[in-house]
């Protein structure tokens, strides 16, 4: 693994990255960025903060080189004058500031300050809403970590797997408007159990045809619901 942690993947993605979206760059508070992803949090909490750091750097490269996003990442607390993990490139870049109060902040602003006079659209991304959100120049937008975790990182389920609005409760009131004893049931099961159970050697007839099609409607829901609830899971 190379400096940073990087893949293979992200220095194939470098020697052919998207062209630069013209105007735009993405400021991101590192540290407070970690702090509220659980998988990199555990990490840092648990004294792996470079391993914390390499993984975050990692999704943002990428996304960058992809997008052709410019990207500007800021880690705060180095303790040295110079930190050999800075990294300067057209589309990303990572600077580190001196252990301080507020000296990343600092930074944050004076790169979104600079960067909004010379024209150009400006973003940071920091939970700190109370201190470094209210100081932001006039022009520059804050989103939340989550917000853009979810816009560029990791997007949610594509349109066809999220659950359709009404999916449960146009169903359960279909089920309930049946009289009970003429309830879907398992075979050999209780009325209101499940699927229908016609007698051997018998088609089944329209209305338990209806009703096995509601059921399965049901599953087919039910099924969409726990995989979206899977993918809901913050990074490792």
């Amino acid at each position: 693994m190379a400096r940073f942690g990087r893949a293979a993947g992200v220095a194939a993605i470098q020697s052919r990255p998207a062209p630069i979206a013209p105007g735009r760059v993405f400021i991101l508070d590192g540290h407070n960025i970690i702090f509220a992803l659980g998988g990199l949090q555990a990490l840092q909490t648990s004294g792996r903060g470079a391993e914390a750091r390499s993984r975050l750097v990692e999704r943002l490269q990428a996304f960058a080189y992809e997008q052709g996003e410019r990207v500007l990442v800021v880690f705060d607390g180095n303790e040295l004058a110079t930190n050999p993990d800075a990294l300067r490139t057209p589309l990303f870049e990572i600077v580190y500031t001196r252990r301080g109060h507020q000296v990343a902040d600092d930074r944050i602003l004076s790169e979104a300050r600079r960067r909004a006079e010379a024209g150009e659209t400006v973003t940071v991304v920091t939970n700190d809403r109370n201190t470094l959100g209210n100081l932001l120049p006039r022009g520059v937008r804050r989103v939340g970590v989550r917000e853009f975790w979810r816009a560029h990182i990791e997007p949610p389920p594509p349109e066809e797997e999220k659950p359709v609005a009404g999916d449960f409760s146009d169903l359960e009131q279909a089920m309930l408007a049946l009289p009970p004893d003429e309830r879907p049931r398992r075979a050999g099961g209780r009325p209101g159990s499940g699927s229908p159970d016609p007698a051997p050697g018998r088609p089944p007839s329209a209305e338990e045809t209806r009703r096995e099609e509601i059921r399965r409607k049901r599953d087919r829901g039910r099924l969409r619901q726990e995989r979206l609830l899977k993918r809901r899971r913050p990074p490792d």
